[in-house]
């Protein structure tokens, strides 16, 4: 028996672009607005390959290269939208659900936090986007790091000092563990 999805009621336009804007309906709060149907719709399998439905949560994550936890977590946090569901609650998952997850894992590999890949995403799937937003989001970015790299220099010339000082020998007295439980107030 071929899995359907049911859309009921459904009153939708069809607006182009590649990723499409997304319109909200009572059972699956994120129907994208390339499934153009008024009335009922429904999808077998083959459509569903078709029109790019073809993966389950697993395969996307897959494809990706993500885990399946942090899908759930992204559709959570409405970095992605909710994925389509079967009649039995499946959840299904487009080609371009799979391009968005690739998208979150570059931005997740370059340091950026959940928030910031949200803005990052809407600004990517947003045709009528400034660029200067997006290098706003970059700049910002960049110098959280500029400033977590000197912390972690300042970190690492403290222990180098502190393993210079070390004998490193049989002798119970270590100047590194000595300077850890010091008490003094800074």
């Amino acid at each position: 028996m071929a899995q359907r999805l049911i859309f009921s009621e459904l009153f939708i336009t069809y607006v182009s672009g590649f990723f499409g804007l997304w319109a909200d309906h009572p059972k699956n709060p994120r129907v994208p607005l390339d499934l153009t149907m008024m009335g009922s719709l429904m999808l077998n399998r083959d459509l569903m390959s078709e029109g790019g439905f073809s993966m389950n949560i697993g395969e996307a994550a897959k494809t990706a290269g993500v885990n399946t936890k942090f899908i759930r977590h992204y559709e959570t946090r409405g970095i992605i939208p909710k994925a389509l569901r079967t009649e039995s609650g499946y959840r299904v998952y487009s080609d371009t659900d799979v391009h968005i997850l690739i998208f979150v894992k570059h931005a997740r590999n370059l340091g950026f936090s959940l928030p910031e890949i949200k803005k990052l995403v809407s600004l990517w799937r947003n045709k009528n986007r400034k660029s200067e937003d997006v290098k706003s989001i970059t700049a910002k970015h960049i110098e959280a790091l500029d400033s977590k790299i000197r912390e972690l220099e300042s970190i690492k010339r403290a222990l180098e000092t502190l393993a210079h000082h070390c004998h490193g020998d049989d002798r119970p007295d270590c100047p590194i563990l000595e300077n850890f439980a010091e008490t003094k107030k800074t």
